[in-house]
């Protein structure tokens, strides 16, 4: 089928293993079709521009001195950008003002996430009609419509108004409560992992400064329901305190589960697995679809799809051993990859064994490559595959380890200078070859 290319307009037969090819395969075309691909990725997919600004400043890292360097070599360069520069500076201060990256153009103004309202009549004096309201981003696939209901344009509904804006009735001055401990149910607490080395931390903290931040609970119809807190309230508990200085909010069961990843995200005091077991239970007991959660939570719909099928690929057994803090998120998304008949068997094994994160996915791996038939057998001796850890060396053969590693970074580090900051480091350099020829010949001395 014969089709006109959308970069060079020239018309080309479509291959037959593409049915929507738009563009030709001329190597200009193609490159303008990748560059569109990930610009528009780029602006919706959130994970992978955190992933693209990690792999940048990972190549920042390793090639430091690279834009130094490209300006030595590239005189005409560096003064075009001069003079540009002071062209810059020059609108800058004359107030016509300058358009930079984070202009935007028929894009949302804010980002989603919580924000705090007040009348415009006085926006400097916060009164009682102040709220704290969460402001969700909707999708250009989704519109409004009749009652204020949002449709997805592939006819998905059940978006309610309020995944737009959720007016948490959450005064501040006034919200703040002192809740006795035994009052405050954990019926959420199913989403958050236990780790007894953050509880140890936490009782450690409150034991010596005592509460700091308050806990978020919501009131029901049976009482109070933690959602935010839960070691604080199990450090609360050990050390036999009585209350706890917490701030109510006024929401229902589903905005309660997305306000645990909400309330967790500045701090990134929530992982992986307990997003998934919140996700999880929104889609399977909320009946919410994938693309509903996503708006919810300000997230793109494969965020979702990866957490849910991650979950949903484990055991009850693995899961219940995760939640009580007993197996790693880390571990957990390695025993994923096995069928879920032999997730429990391998479970016990790590366990049994101690195994780390490095040595369980070492095992899983060479399990997962193996037959299926073979999964018993390798699990009832795992140390034909993970060798006996060797005890780390104490005293001084822990400082000679050290020194190993000290000289080893010297040895890249010098390899990566140039000329002319060896030169400046020529003192330095020299100290350094005479103490290493000092230790050196006090190790190869007899005893």
């Amino acid at each position: 089928m014969e089709k006109r290319c959308l970069c060079c307009k020239k018309r080309f037969y479509r291959h037959a293993a593409v049915r929507k090819q738009r563009y030709c395969s001329d190597p200009e075309c193609q490159k303008t079709r990748k560059r569109k691909w990930q610009k528009e990725k780029l602006s919706r997919d959130r994970d992978y521009r955190a992933n693209q600004a990690e792999a940048q400043r990972q190549w920042r890292r390793r090639n430091q001195g690279y834009w130094r360097e490209y300006r030595r070599k590239n005189p005409a360069y560096t003064e075009r950008n001069r003079i540009c520069q002071r062209e810059r500076n020059r609108l800058g201060r004359s107030g016509s003002g300058i358009a930079k990256m984070d202009e935007r153009k028929g894009k949302p103004v804010i980002p989603s996430g919580r924000y705090r309202l007040v009348p415009f009549c006085n926006p400097r004096i916060a009164k009682m009609d102040e709220l704290i309201v969460d402001i969700a981003v909707i999708p250009g696939g989704c519109r409004l419509g009749a009652g204020g209901v949002m449709i997805a344009k592939r006819g998905l509904a059940r978006l309610w108004r309020s995944a737009v804006i959720n007016f948490l009735r959450m005064k501040e001055p006034f919200c703040m409560e002192e809740i006795a401990v035994s009052e405050i149910g954990e019926r959420y607490g199913a989403f958050r992992i236990v780790s007894p080395r953050a509880d140890a931390a936490m009782v450690q903290s409150m034991g010596k400064y005592g509460q700091i931040a308050p806990v978020v609970c919501v009131k029901g119809q049976g009482g109070y329901e933690l959602i935010d807190g839960f070691k604080r309230l199990r450090a609360c508990r050990r050390l036999n305190q009585g209350t706890l200085r917490a701030k109510m909010m006024e929401v229902s069961g589903r905005v309660c589960k997305a306000a645990i990843i909400q309330l967790n995200w500045s701090g990134r005091s929530i992982n992986e697995m307990e997003e998934a077991l919140v996700l999880q239970s929104l889609h399977r007991e909320d009946g919410l679809a994938q693309i509903e959660i996503a708006v919810l939570l300000g997230r793109h719909k494969s965020w979702v799809s990866r957490r849910i099928a991650l979950m949903e690929r484990l055991s009850e057994e693995v899961q219940e051993d995760i939640r009580l803090g007993l197996i790693s998120v880390i571990t957990g998304r390695e025993l994923a990859k096995l069928p879920r008949g032999n997730q429990k068997e391998a479970a016990q094994t790590i366990l049994k064994r101690r195994y780390t994160t490095r040595e369980a996915a070492k095992l899983i791996g060479y399990v997962f490559s193996r037959p299926r038939w073979e999964y018993a057998a390798i699990l009832a001796s795992p140390w034909e595959v993970v060798e006996p850890r060797q005890p780390r060396p104490r005293g001084f053969g822990a400082k000679l380890v050290s020194f190993r590693e000290a000289c080893q970074g010297v040895s890249e580090g010098f390899r990566k200078c140039r000329a002319e900051q060896r030169r400046d480091l020529t003192s330095l350099i020299h100290l350094a070859i005479i103490s290493a020829e000092e230790v050196a010949k006090t190790l190869r001395a007899e005893p």
